[in-house]
């Protein structure tokens, strides 16, 4: 069997509950495969599209509900529990729910730290991203699609450094993206 037989490919990405709802969708301007764990699928074209969901594995929080299977307890105060909604594991999608109570974006998506990405890129001199090919509405408050394409890069231990070196100097270290 071919890998692509077994991977999504789609420009549909849908908007869930916890319960596996489906309360809206948006469409892409071409198909992407999800990377899995992250919130970026990437197009035949090498646009990658971040905020365009994920497939659900499970997500942080503060509070227990019954709807919720624990998956651990963290010494952490400010994401108490990891845990999975049931109904939408292993699902695609960007959901309703927060990934991590500290943030406000939903899981699968870019919410308001990320509006910031379209002048950092211009301005943080070592991004890896080339250029933002488009920008995407989506219908919950304060989340968007970005499309961007990257740079070719390559790198070794002493670019590594030389990038800690350059965030830490050029006070980039904060969550912008």
């Amino acid at each position: 069997m071919k890998l692509e037989h077994i991977l999504i490919h789609t420009n549909t990405i849908p908007i869930l509950n916890m319960n596996g709802n489906q309360l809206d969708e948006i469409k892409l301007p071409e198909k992407i495969t999800p990377t899995p764990r992250r919130r970026c699928g990437c197009s035949k074209s090498h646009t990658f599209y971040k905020g365009a969901g994920i497939v659900y594995r499970g997500n942080y929080t503060n509070t227990i509900e019954d709807n919720m299977i624990v998956i651990s307890q963290n010494a952490c105060e400010y994401q108490k529990y990891y845990i999975v909604y049931p109904k939408v594991y292993q699902k695609f999608g960007i959901f309703t729910f927060c990934h991590q109570p500290i943030f406000s974006d939903r899981e699968g998506g870019c919410g308001a730290k990320e509006r910031n990405l379209l002048a950092m890129q211009k301005k943080f001199e070592l991004s890896a991203i080339k250029e933002i090919t488009d920008i995407i509405k989506v219908p919950i408050d304060g989340h968007k699609i970005y499309g961007y394409r990257l740079k070719e890069v390559k790198g070794s231990y002493k670019d590594t450094l030389r990038f800690i070196e350059y965030i830490l100097s050029e006070d980039f270290n904060s969550a912008w993206d």
